[in-house]
């Protein structure tokens, strides 16, 4: 698969004291907490867009990566959960699907 484009989003601090604690409980792990709190640390996504309807919408990137992670794609395509009938694909390629697909 194609590097794709991300919007980074930081995490509060709130948000990393969670996943760490949950983490340390959860993995048996010994994280400092404290120290975990001071990275910058970010959730990713990727924005996407139905073909058929134009819907857009926006998916974390690891969880797109975990869908794909056995597939040999080059760009991702997903049923549209809107028109159920278009394909959905990172906004990125849509200039490089229309040229490929109108020839």
């Amino acid at each position: 698969m194609r590097k794709l484009i991300t919007k980074k989003i930081p995490i509060s601090e709130e948000e990393k004291r969670q996943r760490v604690e949950d983490y340390n409980y959860f993995e048996n792990a010994n994280i400092d907490v404290e120290e975990f709190v001071k990275r910058e640390i970010y959730d990713e996504y990727v924005e996407l867009i139905c073909l058929k309807c134009g819907h857009k919408d926006e998916i974390e990137y690891d969880l797109l990566l975990e869908m794909f992670e056995f597939d040999d794609v080059d760009v991702p395509e997903l049923e549209c959960p809107f028109c159920r009938g278009g394909t959905v694909i990172p906004t990125q390629f849509l200039d490089e699907y229309k040229k490929k697909n109108h020839k």
